[in-house]
């Protein structure tokens, strides 16, 4: 069956999802840096009764993973003395039984989407450890933190913000281009008018412009009668042509 990594860590989620006997966290690195190597899942049980076992599972989704793992002891062995217990999970139909080590558990997808338990983990070492490696201690405190809901919560607040901030940005440089093209196009006709006015001398610009201030200042009753009279003379002209005329 076709199944991916995030889709096992959920199920390994639900399996493990009494919060008052365990603590998960999942990519738990070797170092406190970037590390190299990360354990997919890590199930804290938080019992006395059950000596706060600490179980790191390992997923795989095919079997070409699978046979990786298996082959390069240092994939595993890196967390082995922080753990008391190591599994797999994986979907049923890449499992061979025989290539896996006797003390590790495991963990199949069968056809209905369930995780089941194919054989639990034996103990990696003769006794539970009694104490707990500090840095890995602190790796594994980030993680579990980083998979609360509180901090899932504040990371989506958090990209929402973003997300926002990026659309208002995008907006308010919409507006800005818009203005900038607006502000162009008045450029360019200040332009072209400028290029026209320089087509016309100095003195021809002066005379034009104290001609409309003086038909500004024109009398209205003046320039009736002017108009008038003009239209007067006109009619002797037009009386005195000859009637072939037009």
């Amino acid at each position: 069956m076709k199944i991916t990594a995030t889709e096992i860590v959920r199920l390994l989620r639900s399996r493990y999802e009494d919060g008052r006997q365990f603590a998960t966290a999942t990519e738990v690195s070797d170092t406190t840096g970037s590390g190299t190597r990360r354990l997919d899942f890590v199930a804290v049980n938080c019992y006395a009764s059950k000596g706060f076992a600490i179980e790191g599972i390992e997923v795989k989704v095919s079997k070409a993973d699978l046979r990786r793992e298996l082959q390069d002891a240092s994939k595993h062995n890196i967390f082995f003395d922080f753990l008391d217990y190591y599994s797999l999970a994986c979907p049923a139909d890449i499992l061979d039984m025989s290539l896996i080590p006797p003390k590790w558990g495991v963990y199949v997808v069968k056809e209905d989407g369930r995780l089941h338990t194919k054989r639990l983990p034996l103990a990696l070492h003769d006794e539970l450890r009694a104490d707990i490696d500090k840095a890995f201690a602190v790796r594994l405190m980030r993680r579990i933190a980083y998979g609360s809901p509180a901090e899932k919560e504040k990371r989506r607040i958090q990209s929402e913000s973003y997300a926002k901030g990026k659309r208002d940005a995008e907006e308010s440089m919409g507006y800005r281009f818009k203005r900038l093209e607006s502000t162009e196009g008045e450029l360019l006709a200040y332009k072209s008018l400028f290029k026209e006015l320089t087509l016309f001398g100095a003195d021809d610009i002066e005379r034009g412009i104290k001609g409309f201030k003086a038909f500004q200042e024109l009398d209205r009753k003046s320039l009736r009668g002017s108009l008038e009279r003009l239209v007067e003379k006109i009619g002797d002209v037009v009386s005195v042509l000859p009637e072939d005329v037009g």
